[in-house]
Order: C-alpha cells, then structure tokens, then sequence
C-alpha cells in the first residue's frame, strides 16, 4: 500500500501537467480549425466569412457575409461558443493585448489581416498561438 502511495504522489504531478497541456493544445487546435472552415467555406460558397474571437470571454463565433467582398450584412452560422475550461487568450503578436479579434476570409483564400490569438497559462506564459500565417493565402498556422 506504501508503494502505490509513493507511485501516486510521484506521478500525480506529471498527470496533471499533461492533463492541461492537453487542454492548452486542445483550445488552440479548436480556434484553427474554426478559422480553417472559415476559409474554405469562403471559398466554396463566393461569400466572406468571418471568425469574431471574444478574448476575455474565451469563445467564438463564424458569421457568413452577404458579399464576395465588402459585406454589409452579417447573418451569424452560429451562436457564441465556448472554449473549454479555464481557458485564458491574449491576442496581438506579443500576446500582450486584450482586444478582440475577427478574422475575415475572401472567396480567392486570403485573409484582410493577419490576425494572431494567444492560449496562455494561468501564469501568463504563452502555450500556442493562432494566427493567419499569410495574408495572401490566408493559411491559418499554430506556433
């Protein structure tokens, strides 16, 4: 019994830290994908899409628009969605900023911006960031 409380105590701690890397990554993967489907749904569909990231309030939503380009009308695909947990973001290239973030997507694949998204530790240390990698292909990448 002793030894399976020593095996507990030792290895409790490395389960936990894997346990909220994986939901670090898990977060990050959920944003690139939701900006990827963004994209490639501008594409087959010939109409801006756009992904509005709230970043005090760890969620997202896609809205379609009602144009290839220049949109005036925003009819949302779907409501507000959660990230999971104690998720905590930051955006801007220093992951030091707490606006929030659209990225707009066009039917030819660019992007208007190269927008960047930060999944940050509880201690303010920088686990992924999401972001457009190119502007002209609008290739959304994780670091």
């Amino acid at each position: 019994m002793a030894i399976l409380a020593i095996l507990l105590a030792v290895a409790y701690p490395s389960y936990s830290a894997w346990r909220q890397n994986a939901g670090y990554k898990q977060a990050a993967r959920e944003l690139a994908l939701i900006m990827r489907d963004a994209r490639s749904r501008a594409i087959s569909t010939n109409l801006e899409h756009r992904v509005s990231i709230e970043v005090n309030n760890a969620r997202y939503r896609m809205e379609r628009g009602n144009l290839a380009y220049n949109s005036s009308a925003w009819p949302v695909n779907f409501g507000w969605i959660s990230l999971p947990g104690e998720t905590l973001l930051q955006s801007g290239a220093a992951c030091d900023q707490n606006s929030n973030v659209v990225a707009t997507f066009f039917p030819n694949g660019s992007s208007d911006s190269q927008p960047v998204v930060c999944v940050m530790a509880e201690g303010g240390n920088v686990k992924f960031k999401v972001m457009v990698g190119s502007q002209s292909s609008g290739r959304v990448v994780i670091e």
